[in-house]
């Protein structure tokens, strides 16, 4: 670019001269800090790229502040070379207009081409490349590519006013910028080639275009600010109105909560009534079915009475699991525990359980618990309820074991530590019946969760293995099973005990 040469005193051409420095100090700083701005903006905001493009062109038309006119980045650096100073002139020209046309293709992307797009990104490429060349080749391709931009600038008003059409947002601001634009091409076409003695209007142009784009987003801003307010009241006035439901709906389900315990009080006291009152009659019953199976000689009629009384066991001790589960439910289920020495009291589980299963016609293995000379193993039981847990898994491996089948009870005992004098104690009921679902394991403790027993007249309560589980854990200790389809399922109760030196207890 040429600058006109200007007569006059010394004095004044140096004040004018200063003058323009300042000037231009003050416009290329303050673009250059709202290039950061529009950059920050975008870092913190990725939500849209338009802030990046403009915070790019505004870094451009800064650097070009700097290097046209009275060419300010070599009065300050006048070591600078010249013909880099040109070059990046010239590739702030070409990237400061495919920048615009980013912008304008982001911000009305449904009416403009992509192909066009990407062919202006090619021609402003390869423009940029001429620069390598020396400045004597590179400074002839100026001409025709402000032609070309002639060109685009005419499709791109043709896009903007599409947009005003539309009624796309910040259309008819854009329109007036591109026509200005336009303008300053044309002028600036006429200027480089000597055509017409005329300013260079190219910073005019883009200080519009960046007043403009500020104008946009100001506004942009400025709607999105309106409806945050419009949905922070929508929001303030459905917290309301939720807070009122919510209300609503706690008390209504407060009155539904306690209708439910007030249900649940009852039935857990009918449950234990009905127990009650049933319980005692069964009993007597099967006194009387026993004196009655001792007088009749009857076959058929013995068949008869021994399903009756098989029955009636069934009830009786359907009838005393639900009094448990109601004692527990009400916390009233009783334990009176005592210190008791674990190899006597397995001996007397063993003894009881190993008529039991023979009676029905099952063998019967089991291992005796090892013991240290001097030492004997101690743990805090009720004895009473710990018989029934046995009793209730044995009832439950002969259901589903077939006849001539094998259970097992194995016994064993681990300190917690090496040489310390506390430990578990482990107690597995092992049988080789039907086995359990691997679907149904987890549901086994369940209350009224029953499995299928097809070889047996007479199938469970469903709520043994539930009343054994609550045993355990206030004996501190856990029960689980594991079980395999048709290989048979294993019990094990896991108990803490203490290691008594045989001097103290006698």
């Amino acid at each position: 670019m040429w600058s006109p040469i200007i007569f006059g005193y010394e004095h004044v051409i140096k004040e004018h001269r200063e003058f323009t420095i300042i000037r231009d100090i003050i416009i290329a700083s303050s673009v250059l800090a709202l290039s950061f701005y529009y950059i920050s903006l975008y870092l913190f905001r990725v939500t849209s790229q338009l802030p990046i493009f403009l915070g790019i062109f505004c870094l451009l038309v800064s650097l070009r502040v700097l290097l046209v006119g009275n060419i300010l980045l070599m009065q300050l650096f006048p070591l600078f070379p010249w013909e880099l100073s040109v070059k990046i002139e010239y590739l702030t020209f070409y990237i400061g207009f495919m920048v615009v046309f980013l912008f304008l293709a982001h911000t009305f992307p449904q009416e403009i081409n992509k192909k066009i797009v990407k062919m202006t990104l090619s021609v402003c490429i390869i423009f940029s490349l001429t620069t390598l060349f020396p400045a004597i080749i590179f400074t002839q391709f100026l001409s025709t590519f402000q032609i070309w931009i002639g060109f685009m600038l005419i499709y791109l008003l043709y896009i903007v006013s599409l947009a005003a059409l539309r009624k796309r947002e910040g259309s008819y601001l854009n329109f007036f910028t591109i026509v200005v634009l336009m303008i300053a091409i044309i002028n600036d076409l006429f200027l480089h080639n000597s055509w017409l003695e005329t300013i260079d209007l190219t910073p005019i142009a883009a200080a519009l275009f960046l007043f403009i784009q500020t104008l946009v987003v100001a506004q942009k801003s400025s709607e999105a600010f309106k409806r945050a307010e419009s949905l922070s009241v929508e929001l303030l006035k459905i917290n309301a109105s939720l807070e009122q439901k919510v209300a609503e709906r706690t008390k209504d389900l407060q009155e539904k909560n306690s209708q439910l315990l007030h249900i649940e009080t009852s039935r857990k006291s009918f449950f234990s009534s009905v127990a009650h009152e049933i319980g005692t009659p069964m009993q007597i019953m099967q006194g009387y079915i026993q004196i009655m199976q001792s007088k009749v000689e009857s076959e058929e009629l013995q068949e008869y009475l021994t399903i009756i009384y098989e029955k009636s066991k069934f009830f009786h001790h359907l009838t005393k699991d639900l009094q448990d589960l109601a004692k527990m439910d009400e916390g009233q289920f009783e334990y009176t525990f005592e210190h008791i020495n674990v190899h006597f009291f397995l001996e007397y589980i063993v003894k009881q359980l190993k008529h039991y299963i023979e009676n029905e016609g099952l063998h019967f293995q089991h291992s005796a618990l090892h013991t240290i000379e001097g030492v004997s193993i101690y743990a805090w039981l009720d004895v009473t309820r710990m018989e029934q847990v046995f009793l209730n898994l044995i009832q439950n491996s002969i259901k589903f074991t077939p006849t001539d089948g094998t259970i097992e009870i194995d016994v064993d005992c681990t300190p917690i530590v090496r040489d310390t004098l506390q430990g578990f104690l482990s107690i597995r009921v092992t049988d080789n019946g039907q086995g359990i679902d691997a679907e149904l394991l987890p549901h086994v403790f369940k209350r009224f969760m029953k499995g299928n027993a097809p070889n047996k007249a007479q199938k469970g309560s469903g709520l043994g293995l539930a009343i054994s589980k609550e045993i355990i854990h206030k004996h501190q200790g856990n029960i689980y099973v594991e079980s395999e389809l048709g290989k048979g399922s294993t019990f094990t109760i896991v108990i803490p005990v203490n290691f008594v030196k045989e001097d103290i207890y006698g």
